[in-house]
């Protein structure tokens, strides 16, 4: 059976979710990394410090993911 990707929100669906957490910084914060980045909510949870930044505290560029939206395995 192929592997299909999920459907993505619209423009206005990605603006709507933002306006309405505005208020809730724990859940914009969720929202704006899913939307951004294009993790997944487990990728989310999962995230440490050290995934994000460098010991000298400058930002990593990449995060590494376990696949992508082919249904290709992560190496």
């Amino acid at each position: 059976m192929p592997y299909l990707c999920p459907p993505t929100l619209t423009r206005q669906e990605q603006q709507a979710l933002l306006e309405t957490t505005v208020g809730q910084p724990r859940d914009h914060l969720i929202f704006s990394l899913a939307l951004g980045t294009g993790l997944r909510l487990a990728e989310i949870v999962g995230l440490s410090v050290g995934d994000v930044y460098f010991p000298d505290g400058s930002p990593k560029a990449r995060i590494h993911l376990r696949g992508d939206c082919e249904g290709k395995p992560a190496a």
